[in-house]
């Protein structure tokens, strides 16, 4: 019983700490290499991401170990992760048309 508390939790305490990161990462704004502050950044960066795991047949470095990762990661980011980042980058939308308007 309390083994399956305490898996139940960690479970929670995941699901709810690795949802929206597209949006964090459209927010954050610190990789030179993602464009940052767009709206609805959040989305396109999950489905962009999700996109290149699932085309990628070569696992990156990690080879079959690393393919298997992105065979989990590329379905969670659109099913999961995507969705969150749609109402994410909805409540953030008013900030970042306030940080991008041209006065």
């Amino acid at each position: 019983m309390r083994a399956t508390v305490i898996v139940g939790i960690w479970a929670i305490c995941w699901s709810c700490g690795a949802c929206g990161c597209g949006t964090f990462e459209n927010l954050r704004g610190e990789d030179p290499y993602v464009p940052t502050e767009r709206v609805y950044g959040g989305v396109r960066y999950d489905f962009e991401k999700s996109m290149i795991m699932l085309a990628d047949t070569s696992g990156g470095h990690g080879g079959w170990l690393g393919r298997s990762a992105q065979l989990l990661l590329g379905p969670y980011l659109l099913l999961v992760d995507l969705p969150i980042s749609a109402v994410g980058d909805t409540l953030t939308l008013p900030i970042l048309l306030e940080r991008n308007a041209s006065w």
